[in-house]
């Protein structure tokens, strides 16, 4: 239980740098379009919270596509057991990848909240 917490911690932080450096990217391209007001800031946030979402939902659901086809497992040619710990690893990278764009996502968007909430004028 320790180990996934730790885990869970460590997915956080590479989410939350993931979003600090998104946010810069944002920032600039703001500063470089001539954004005035907070709102297209406000708005480029959530839409790209919302963009990193998908695309996490995009990585289980292709996943599953992909561990759904059983030619691929029965042409590697492995033993049983091989294709199973291949298939265990394959959904857990999936769903991590999911935990890390959520999480990215989750921050641009509460980042989008309070660029509309506090600094609007």
């Amino acid at each position: 239980m320790k180990q996934n917490f730790s885990a869970f911690i460590k997915i956080c932080g590479v989410a939350l740098l993931a979003a600090i450096a998104v946010g810069v990217t944002i920032i600039l391209i703001g500063l470089l379009s001539k954004w005035t007001t907070s709102v297209e800031f406000s708005n480029a946030f959530f839409i790209t919270g919302s963009l990193a979402i998908i695309i996490g939902v995009s990585f289980v659901i292709g996943g599953n596509q992909l561990r759904g086809d059983t030619r691929i497992y029965y042409a590697s040619g492995s033993r049983v057991d091989e294709r199973v710990n291949r298939v265990m690893a394959d959904t857990l990278e999936a769903h991590r990848a999911l935990i890390l764009f959520s999480v990215c996502g989750i921050f641009l968007i509460i980042a989008s909240v309070f660029i509309g909430s506090f600094f609007s004028y």
